[in-house]
């Protein structure tokens, strides 16, 4: 009884009838050209729904936080990475900017906030001090802003 072929022997079964070369397995086979979808930016509209959602169904204990990260993400266009890579001392509120934010390929930029941002954060340390968050917590981790 023969076994039935596994794997590479499978595959070189396949490509041998059909013309292949066994030293270039994928030479008989077209290659998929894949085209690139186009990143579509929110609308106006479609942002502030993003801020309201996370204002209406955040638990009220990060509530605050939630909105700022929101708002950070739409004025200032960081990336996951760079928000919570974020520490209380890289935010300057009298010139309003967020010094060495480390970027893409380890750049460090720095990068300007509004007032809506400066707003939204201010409410967000006010409420982190009523809600006791620890005064030596000054970072947002990548797993604290998946829970929110």
């Amino acid at each position: 009884m023969e076994q039935p072929p596994c794997g590479a022997a499978l595959v070189l079964r396949l490509l041998v009838p059909t013309g292949g070369d066994c030293r270039e397995p994928s030479s008989p086979l077209e290659r998929l050209r894949l085209t690139r979808r186009e990143r579509v930016p929110l609308s106006f509209d479609e942002a502030l729904e993003l801020v309201d959602a996370a204002r209406e169904h955040s638990p009220k204990r990060f509530r605050s936080r939630n909105v700022a990260v929101v708002k950070v993400f739409f004025h200032c266009a960081l990336r996951v990475a760079e928000v919570v890579s974020l520490n209380l001392d890289q935010v300057d509120f009298d010139n309003r900017l967020f010094l060495n934010v480390r970027t893409k390929g380890n750049k460090r930029l720095s990068i300007l906030f509004n007032d809506v941002v400066a707003e939204a954060l201010e409410a967000y340390l006010a409420d982190r001090k009523q809600l006791g968050f620890p005064p030596r917590s000054t970072r947002c981790s990548c797993r604290t802003a998946a829970a929110g």
